[in-house]
């Protein structure tokens, strides 16, 4: 009797990787136009992981990967919070807001990135995206474009993605940057398609530009520590190794400099963060209606809040609460409306989870440097760093968009395969 063969398509993963693509590709799409559609991506992601014939392999793979454990482990610390919380209706929002750090980890491991052929279309699909969602932000700015760079100045920014949340797109570009730099690497000289090196090159040059014209800071400063340790790498290879620690900031200063004399985006932002420095300088009390002033604010009163939290902290829905309460001791003067959360994601942490929970979290960003992915794992690392300090100034896993950011730009590397550039 012949025994039954499964069939070629599904010994060859090939329905497996097409919806693991897809999917990606919704992620991405919904990220910029529709948060649904990311929604309804993850979890298309996550149900891909249960093809009979890949589990096991997948979910053995899964165990092995220390970051998609402690992403688990960060997910549940954010669930055991809810025992010690008043606010259970915001414990439960936060908590379904984080369920990414169980589905997209694993998930992302049946995405192929190991091939070729899919790497070389998520590039394509990743900069049609990024390159359509800036030009129509960029005619949106051309139209009102006085308009847009007297707002800069009062920190608002030109319109973005659906959502207008112009510092995690200014973050996902950077982040979006690196895959082009990893093929560029890795791949470039054995690429043939002249159409598709043009393509990347031009949409490399176009978000660099664009991140100017947008001027978030958050943004520019990831972009700028980005350039430097490229720079570094870059040296440091090719025999320069003094060089490697004096050239980068010098031509980031060169750069920065071009951008301040030729785009008024800029030149009014530098301005903006100038005169608030100053303004703290002449020893005038922090103004909330200044945005680095209210990030200020935010750490002092979270430190304020944490003394009396230490151990476990304040519980995952209290967050807001307590720093409310301590906008009422110490600013009582903000309204409710510009009250903040403490703008850094690891005062977050530490006021959300108390010292106990807290190393949990500082894991989580420890681990992907210690991943042993041969060629890419230098990319992975950059990408690893450049989150960390965009956290430094922002509390990203706090928003969707920001969770997104931070496991997409962390995960697609596992499965990313380098060959000597």
């Amino acid at each position: 009797m012949a025994t039954l063969q499964p069939s070629r398509l599904l010994q060859k993963n090939f329905i497996q990787d097409w919806i693991g693509f897809i999917a990606v590709v919704g992620m991405i799409f919904g990220f910029v136009a529709a948060r649904s559609v990311l929604t309804i991506s993850m979890f298309v992601l996550f149900l891909n992981i249960f093809w009979p014939l890949q589990f096991k392999d997948t979910f053995k793979t899964w165990k092995s990967n220390r970051f998609a454990v402690l992403a688990l482990a960060y997910f549940l610390i954010n669930f055991i919070g809810g025992l010690w919380s008043v606010k259970q209706e915001v414990w439960y929002d936060i908590v379904m807001m984080h369920l990414p750090f169980v589905i997209l980890p694993i998930g992302m491991l049946t995405v192929p990135f190991d091939k070729l052929f899919f790497r070389r279309l998520f590039l394509v699909a990743l900069y049609a995206i990024c390159l359509a969602t800036i030009t129509i932000s960029l005619v949106l700015f051309f139209l009102n474009m006085d308009m847009y760079i007297a707002g800069i100045q009062q920190s608002k920014m030109i319109p973005t993605i659906r959502e207008n949340d112009h510092i995690r797109f200014s973050l996902f570009l950077v982040l979006s940057l690196v895959p082009g730099i990893a093929y560029i690497q890795s791949e470039w000289k054995k690429e043939t398609d002249r159409r598709f090196k043009g393509f990347i090159i031009f949409s490399l040059i176009t978000i660099f530009v664009y991140l100017h014209i947008l001027s978030a800071k958050t943004g520019l400063l990831v972009l700028y520590f980005f350039i430097v340790l490229i720079l570094f790498k870059y040296f440091f290879d090719i025999g320069y190794k003094l060089k490697a620690f004096i050239l980068p900031p010098v031509i980031i200063l060169a750069m920065f400099t071009l951008a301040y004399f030729t785009l008024d985006t800029v030149r009014g932002k530098v301005d903006y963060v100038v005169y608030e420095f100053f303004y703290f300088m002449d020893g005038k009390p922090l103004d909330y209606n200044y945005s680095d002033a209210g990030r200020l604010i935010s750490y002092q009163i979270a430190f304020h809040e944490m003394k009396d939290h230490l151990l476990v902290g304040v519980g995952t829905g209290d967050v807001m609460m307590n720093m409310r309460e301590g906008y009422a001791l110490l600013y009582p003067n903000v309204p409710v409306e510009n009250q903040l959360i403490p703008h850094n994601q690891y005062l977050y942490s530490l006021l959300a989870f108390g010292l106990l929970f807290f190393p949990f979290f500082l894991g989580l960003q420890i681990v992907p440097f210690q991943a042993k992915l041969g060629k890419t794992q230098f990319f992975l690392n950059i990408s690893a760093l450049l989150l960390i300090v965009a956290m430094l100034v922002e509390a990203m896993l706090q928003v969707q968009l920001g969770v997104f950011v931070y496991l997409f730009f962390m995960t697609i590397w596992y499965k990313w395969k380098l060959k000597n550039g």
